[in-house]
């Protein structure tokens, strides 16, 4: 599997660094002659006066039959499979200066309001943007913008528009504080207060220790007590996620340290790439010439909707801040249940932190298996028949779902599914990705694999060294090559649907991968891989693999902070995204870390201790025992 997630990253950064794979003839000059997607008005500069009010807004471009430039435009949105609508477009406004602007034209009467045909960004923007002041700002300033952005359009293009406000940010007016910020900001300092004196205490304890040595945080404290009082124990804690593999098991398959790492890696590269197509962009053109995109964890989960719905909004700001973070902050404050109760995959339209669809779906295959387990178990003769039904079904829903509702071979995110951060004409991620029930296979698969190794490892066969399993190994490489490409026919063209064909692949599709995965698992798992093994069990991916599922919940909110930054468009190359998929990556570690320290470890062995009340020292274990959180990857 590390073959193929590597293979997956180094196509992905040589396809970022090609950028040719266009769906036709690419003319710079003539798409440059269009309208920029983006296009920002100083933000500090506005803002620094004392009444300054800066507002982002949508708009539309409207049909001119006569525009030779417009035919352009709509020729370009049109191909919405690979290119960006370029008649759908945002700038940033500072209305002193729209002001300015419209009191030196002497008629601006001409430009006519006409309400936005995009009915659905309309509603998402009514339902994100909802402080007191929104709809005063838009009923306000609307027919003013409207009118600097016809002045505009028709003095550079001879074109016309209309326009709807998103927000405005005034200089003299900061977000208020309410009772779910002060709840959550006294949260925050209760688990720093507990941090600081559990980890005193522990150091106290150390020093009257007159045997004590350096081995003193690793081990277990005599009675129940002292084991609540440590449970914050930076130091301890610390030792909890550094602890080497105490067991066979533990240590045959330490190889999944690596796989969580690059994982991670994979996760915030695709992510990157997704949240970076929301962002002013100053050259669109280069996303549009690539092909290839292809009781433990609640505490962290609600920690992360609290911070959605509080402090993330107020980390940053800027022209594009808002349109960033604050459907984060709504819907994490409006729509928590469906993240807590484990059915964000199943409805996802106004959920926060969209990436924890996985939690609902691992959530709802493992009670599935579950009840499986516990019925196979009982009635050992339905075995069989239960992973019958559940292979068929694994092939079959995919292709089922694809064929009814008419939906892609193979999910392939265009410039404009994410364009809004929210997910939108994208029927094929909403009916494929998120439900439990087009996920089968990958539990199978595993329970497949467990089978396979426990009969491997009782029969003590050693495979590692052996021809036939090397070279199994290599031979999934080149199955990976031949999946991984053989979808570039269907992101490259359209095809008619419904398709028995189509539907037949995308069952295919989705369990090769599967199978291959799983292949990679086993054989790993008997230590064959050579390199690739050795380096998935080096000892610095076991902290990272450790914290790998809070760097899943946390790396969004470093994206968004990231991305949230920038003033004015930015310029896409290939190098400038490697850099910030690093930076990200290890900024992710290290929040993924600091969480991890002071609130799932803390948290976990608190519970611990509560579920073992009635163990003494002497059924305790002299080194503490790591119990690792879930991971979400």
């Amino acid at each position: 599997m590390v073959l193929w997630l590597g293979i997956c990253v180094l196509l992905t950064m040589l396809s970022l660094g090609q950028g040719n794979f266009t769906s036709g003839p690419f003319n710079l000059t003539l798409y440059r002659q269009m309208p920029a997607l983006h296009y920002l008005d100083d933000y500090d500069l506005c803002l620094d006066r004392p009444f300054g009010r800066y507002c982002l807004v949508y708009v539309e471009i409207l049909p001119n039959a006569s525009s030779a430039l417009w035919h352009q435009i709509d020729e370009v949105s049109r191909d919405s499979k690979h290119r960006f609508r370029h008649d759908r477009v945002f700038r940033g406004v500072c209305l002193e200066t729209c002001q300015q602007t419209l009191n030196g034209f002497s008629d601006s009467s001409e430009f006519g309001e006409e309400d936005i045909l995009d009915k659905e960004l309309r509603s998402y923007y009514a339902r994100v943007h909802r402080r007191t002041a929104d709809a005063e700002e838009r009923l306000l300033h609307e027919e003013l913008v409207n009118n600097c952005l016809n002045l505009e359009f028709s003095e550079k293009f001879s074109l016309s528009v209309r326009s709807l406000i998103e927000y405005c940010v005034p200089a003299d007016k900061p977000l208020e504080l309410d009772g779910l910020d002060l709840t959550f900001y006294g949260l925050l300092v209760c688990i720093l207060l507990l941090t600081l004196c559990s980890s005193v205490h522990d150091y106290r304890l150390s020093k009257k220790k007159a045997e004590s040595t350096e081995n003193f945080f690793r081990e277990a404290l005599n009675g129940r007590r002292q084991q609540l009082l440590t449970s914050f124990s930076v130091f301890r804690n610390y030792y909890r996620l550094t602890q080497p593999h105490d067991s066979d098991f533990s240590r045959d398959i330490s190889f999944f340290d690596g796989f969580r790492v690059i994982g991670v890696f994979v996760v915030i590269l695709g992510h990157t790439l997704m949240v970076f197509m929301t962002v002013p962009i100053e050259n669109p053109e280069y996303y549009e010439q690539f092909l290839f995109r292809y009781f433990r964890l609640l505490p962290s989960l609600v920690a992360l909707i609290l911070f959605n719905g509080t402090l993330l909004v107020r980390i940053q700001n800027g022209p594009f801040w808002r349109h960033m973070t604050e459907g984060e902050r709504v819907f994490c404050r409006t729509n928590w249940w469906k993240n807590v109760f484990f059915v964000t995959n199943h409805m996802l339209e106004d959920s926060c932190s969209h990436q924890t669809w996985y939690l609902g779906a691992d959530m709802q295959l493992f009670e599935l298996f579950l009840i499986v387990i516990v019925i196979t178990k009982k009635h050992p003769k339905l075995t069989k028949a239960f992973y019958i039904i559940l292979l068929t079904l694994a092939l079959a829903v995919p292709a089922i779902l694809t064929y009814v509702l008419e939906l892609d071979a193979i999910y392939h995110l265009r410039p404009e599914t994410y364009r809004y951060l929210y997910f939108r004409h994208s029927d094929t991620f909403y009916q494929m990705y998120p439900p439990f029930y087009t996920n089968l296979g990958g539990y199978l698969a595993g329970f497949l694999c467990g089978h396979l190794y426990l009969e491997q490892r009782s029969n003590k066969a050693v495979l590692r060294g052996l021809l036939k399993y090397e070279l199994a190994m290599w031979l999934l490489v080149m199955a990976t090559l031949g999946v991984l490409f053989s979808g570039y026919i269907f992101i490259r063209h359209d095809f008619g649907k419904p398709s028995l064909w189509l539907a037949l692949y995308a069952g295919l599709h989705k369990n090769l991968w599967l199978l291959i995965c799983a292949g990679f698992v086993f054989l790993m798992c008997c230590k064959v891989g050579g390199v690739a093994y050795d380096f998935c069990t080096l000892p610095v991916f076991r902290p990272l693999a450790r914290i790998s599922f809070q760097s899943f919940l946390w790396h969004i909110v470093i994206l968004r902070i990231v991305a949230g930054y920038f003033r004015q468009p930015v310029y896409i190359s290939s190098f400038y995204l490697l850099c910030n998929v690093l930076s990200v990556f290890m900024l992710t570690q290290f929040v993924a870390a600091v969480v991890a320290l002071l609130l799932e470890y803390p948290l976990g062995e608190v519970l611990r201790c509560l579920m073992e009340p009635g163990k003494g020292q002497e059924e305790s274990q002299s080194e503490i025992q790591m119990r690792r959180a879930q991971s979400a990857v």
